[in-house]
């Protein structure tokens, strides 16, 4: 039975939470091995790093393709979680996630968030998040940010894990 754009893009969605290999491209794999074979010592770690983002399966994409289905779909955010959709996702979904405090253009970041606020923030995101997704769902300075995710790298709360962009995990 043919299904719409939007359904498949939730059972892309739901069946990659099921099994997160289903994302792994297997011809995407063997190009980026290619790319470490062939580079240069200088270039050897950033196609290595890409290897490991291909290999690991990056469900970015899938995840912006899924909310945008998802939003005209009409299930509730409570039938999302019980699906096992991640909270941070499931705030897309209704609008009260990322990019919902990001400023305004020309909109100066908020100087009364605290470091707490942010650090509260970045940890309520699912692993894999930037410093950029932290500051879509709290609207402080670029600076702050860094400065309270730094913190809790240090406290071995979260660890980097990628540089190029930086992302991070909690640990």
């Amino acid at each position: 039975m043919p299904t719409s754009p939007e359904e498949d893009a939730i059972n892309k969605y739901l069946r990659f939470l099921e099994d997160p290999a289903s994302i792994i491209d297997a011809k995407a794999i063997k190009a980026a091995q290619k790319k470490v074979a062939d580079a240069s010592l200088a270039q050897k770690a950033l196609a290595i790093t890409e290897r490991e983002r291909v290999e690991a399966g990056d469900p970015t994409e899938l995840i912006v393709e899924f909310v945008k289905a998802a939003k005209t779909w009409g299930a509730s955010p409570t039938a999302w979680k019980e699906m096992g959709v991640p909270a941070d996702v499931v705030a897309q979904i209704s609008g009260s996630g990322r990019g919902t405090a990001k400023a305004k253009k020309g909109e100066r970041a908020d100087r009364n968030v605290t470091v707490k606020q942010i650090q509260d923030a970045a940890l309520s995101l699912s692993d894999g998040f930037t410093y950029a997704d932290v500051k879509g769902v709290i609207n402080a300075s670029p600076i702050k940010i860094s400065d309270a995710v730094n913190a809790l790298v240090e406290s071995h709360k979260l660890i980097a894990t990628n540089t190029r962009p930086k992302t991070f995990s909690k640990a």
